[in-house]
């Protein structure tokens, strides 16, 4: 008798334990917004969960009915599972997003994009510093001629590096490399602003190559400074359309070694790490409308050295790349979609640190409608936390992906 209930007592134990056994490898999938247009274009990992920012409709209603609706600048912070804790919208009384969330320390972020102005319809870069509950401490927005944007933020001695896009006009600068001349207004270029801890403008700098150059991420560089990459049709009076450029920018904002990668695809950089001993650039062959192929590109450190161009993609999918994350030691995963038909599925794939593909390490979620990654990051134990956007008819919501392979 004995010997029977110790069986059964076992056995419950058993059970119960594997019921609240946690799967290793589960899968987690959650979906923010209400209607219209949410996006996530952003992800942070923060010691009590994640934060992500993008943009998040702002949604009015009398009884059941949508008497108005207008996309704000928007974060949200959930636990590790995924589940919101809070979320907030920002600009005051703009429409906007927010393109870039940093976690400054445990106890606050900095969410960094753009807000529109209602009357000239003119787009200035917008900053916002919050506490962990949500608590807006601090708003700024920068106005300068024309129409900026926002694509990376950095902290740097004093505050932070802000790396963002500007199509006002610029005469020539004598001070700045050879290459970088006059431009028209309309056409783009990289714009680069030291800010202080509490949001205030230090210096707001405009520099380019002649015609459009996007610059895509801002990273510190190892030995001192920042490294930046992009985007840049500087070469597309030799028959090419679009060539990725990199370049060192010093502590006081000043680009001090610009250099266009000599390859013959159309290529758009969409993200940057920082290796031991060079650089890897990710982004996508082929414009959107195109059959597209990931892209990357190990720089060394000497960046007038010879490139390092990985064996192309091969698959019949159309393949396109918006982020890459540390994953693990010598590893990273690309984040983006792939294309088939008119589908949109989220994918994310392992490269090695030289851009090769490592084989069976794909993850693509897709269902009806479109799915797109914007951002990822790695977590010590190898889980993959993305965010981007779910997509269906004319209403999306920003996504909250997070696996292991």
């Amino acid at each position: 008798m004995i010997n029977r209930y110790f069986r059964i007592s076992f056995l419950i134990a058993a059970l119960i334990s594997s019921c609240e056994a946690p799967d290793e490898n589960r899968e987690l999938i959650k979906f923010y917004g209400d209607v219209r247009d949410d996006i996530g274009y952003s992800i942070a990992r923060a010691s009590d969960g994640y934060y992500l920012c993008g943009q998040m409709t702002e949604v009015w209603r009398k009884e059941s009915y949508i008497t108005g609706s207008e996309p704000k600048p928007g974060i949200l912070k959930t636990d590790f599972e995924g589940n919101m804790i809070w979320k907030k919208y920002l600009g005051n009384e703009f429409a906007g997003t927010a393109s870039k969330v940093i976690v400054v320390n445990d106890n606050s972020v900095i969410c960094a994009g753009h807000v529109i102005d209602s009357v000239t319809s003119e787009t200035d870069i917008y900053l916002a510093i919050l506490d962990r509950n949500g608590v807006v401490e601090k708003e700024s927005i920068i106005e300068l001629d024309d129409n900026q944007t926002c694509a990376d933020l950095v902290p740097s001695a004093g505050g932070f590096l802000l790396l963002g896009t500007t199509d006002a006009p610029t005469l020539p600068d004598p001070g700045n490399p050879a290459d970088s001349v006059f431009n028209y207004a309309g056409y783009l270029d990289i714009l680069l602003i030291r800010v202080s801890n509490d949001l205030e403008t230090i210096e707001a700098k405009q520099w380019g190559y002649p015609w459009n150059d996007r610059g895509v991420a801002l990273k510190e560089d190892r030995t001192g400074g920042y490294v930046l990459a992009g985007t840049t049709d500087r070469h597309a009076n030799k028959g090419r359309k679009n060539d990725t450029f990199i370049m060192r920018v010093n502590d006081v904002a000043n680009i001090t070694r610009p250099v266009i990668l000599d390859s013959p695809a159309d290529e758009y950089a969409s993200d940057l790490e920082v290796l031991d001993d060079g650089y890897l650039i990710a982004g996508t062959t082929g414009a959107e409308s195109e059959f597209q192929k990931p892209y990357f590109a190990r720089v060394p450190f000497d960046i007038y050295d010879t490139v390092y161009y990985p064996l192309p993609f091969t698959g019949n999918a159309s393949w396109s790349v918006n982020a890459v994350a540390r994953y693990g030691n010598n590893y990273f995963v690309a984040a983006g979609k792939q294309i088939v038909s008119s589908s949109a599925d989220k994918l994310f794939f392992v490269i090695d640190e030289w851009g090769n593909m490592f084989p069976g390490k794909e993850m693509i979620f897709g269902s009806s409608g479109s799915q797109i990654a914007y951002d990822a990051v790695c977590t010590g134990d190898l889980f993959i936390v993305g965010t981007g956007l779910n997509a269906n008819e004319t209403n999306s919501m920003i996504s909250f992906y997070k696996f292991r392979f």
